[in-house]
């Protein structure tokens, strides 16, 4: 049963932008199935009628209520909602702005905080690498730079790395996404302009696994020290080698060089891409968390944490299993220029310099695989 309420926000007075509004404050109330109409009408009743009561009481601590109809007995049988944040009518999500920036990747009319067709609110990432900027490569052409979207600008463009250079993928030939993408194979791989982040981060990346059973290395940096977010790694020190692999995950930043920080995901890190299933997806979105207490977690495309990493954060450069250290990126498709890296198809690829929160991330991988997916 679900009642909302004029007039009993916050706020007293708003000023918003077109197009914006505030939810209503809203409770639902549990109810026996069959007897949701009566309810309603005892309540329209009580409202109407005279009365000597003038509070209607919904209390599940006491399972006792102003009406014999309303369920009480689980804890989720009352819940309130008083919004406080405004939303964007035609989005449905939390207002950024006015929608008064046109965007012609897309087509729309976006607010200032969106980046191709994804809007990042307050969380705007410092690179971002989609496929608007290369949109004029016609399909099996080289990608000999990536421009970056991101507030780091031109500084962070991409350029091809490795013996052969990462091809286009047109949207008319994906198996993966519904826009353009890049395919990486053997030896290839992008160099990113040395960016170090200190502390907590967020990346995010869409890849498509069409093809794929397993998963490797995505990024890290020109000696193997920075890597993630997957594979098996046999060796302390900088990474040389690395296996692909179906639930580990295993992530290390610059300057360590213990044994690298890894668990087991809930489940396979993707669909099976070679025995493909009627309804399989081939696009997969992947975001990373670092939180201040260097915590590491892992979320999917439905949002869902899959793989979280307890912080170990001593200092120390040998320290096992350390998730501590700057976040430096230098390649894109691999970690020290090893070839058995991650090869398949991306779409997008960005980091934000400050973690998120689950919440935020949820939300921002639902918003990409939404975007991608065929």
């Amino acid at each position: 049963m679900f009642i909302a309420f004029n007039d009993a926000t916050l706020y007293q007075e708003a000023r918003l932008f077109e197009g914006d509004s505030i939810e209503k404050s809203s409770v639902n109330v549990g109810c026996a199935v069959g007897e949701e109409l009566q309810l309603v009408e005892d309540i329209v009743n009580f409202i109407t009628g005279e009365t000597k009561r003038n509070v209607m009481k919904f209390d599940v601590l006491e399972d006792a209520s102003t009406f014999k109809l309303a369920d009480l007995t689980k804890p989720n049988s009352v819940v309130t909602k008083v919004k406080s944040r405004p939303i964007n009518m035609n989005t449905g999500k939390v207002s950024t702005g006015p929608l008064d920036s046109y965007e012609a990747s897309t087509g729309n009319f976006v607010s200032k905080t969106t980046i191709e067709g994804i809007d990042f609110g307050n969380n705007i990432p410092i690179i971002d690498y989609n496929p608007s900027t290369i949109s004029s490569l016609s399909n099996g052409a080289t990608v000999s730079t990536w421009r970056n979207s991101g507030s780091g600008g031109e500084t962070y463009n991409l350029s091809a790395g490795g013996g052969t250079t990462p091809s286009m993928v047109n949207a008319a030939n994906q198996n993966n996404f519904r826009t353009d993408g890049v395919q990486i194979l053997d030896t290839e791989y992008f160099t990113i302009p040395s960016i170090a982040i200190q502390g907590d981060y967020t990346i995010y990346m869409v890849l498509g696994t069409y093809n794929l059973k397993r998963l490797s290395a995505i990024y890290g940096d020109a000696d193997g020290e920075t890597l993630g977010f997957a594979g098996s790694y046999s060796e302390n020190g900088a990474a040389t080698a690395v296996s692909n692999t179906t639930n580990e995950v295993s992530i290390r930043h610059d300057s360590r060089l213990g044994a690298i920080a890894t668990t087991t995901s809930q489940g396979p890190l993707i669909t099976d891409g070679v025995d493909r299933d009627d309804d399989y997806n081939g696009c997969h979105v992947f975001i990373v968390r670092r939180d201040e207490d260097s915590n590491m977690f892992l979320q999917n495309r439905e949002g869902e944490v899959i793989a979280q990493i307890p912080g170990v954060a001593t200092g120390k450069t040998t320290e096992p299993g350390a998730t501590d250290g700057q976040l430096l990126l230098e390649r894109l498709g691999t970690t020290n220029e090893i070839s058995s890296a991650y090869k398949g198809n991306i779409a997008r690829f960005g980091v934000i310099s400050s973690d998120i929160g689950t919440n935020n991330a949820a939300n921002l991988a639902v918003d990409l695989f939404n975007f991608y997916k065929i």
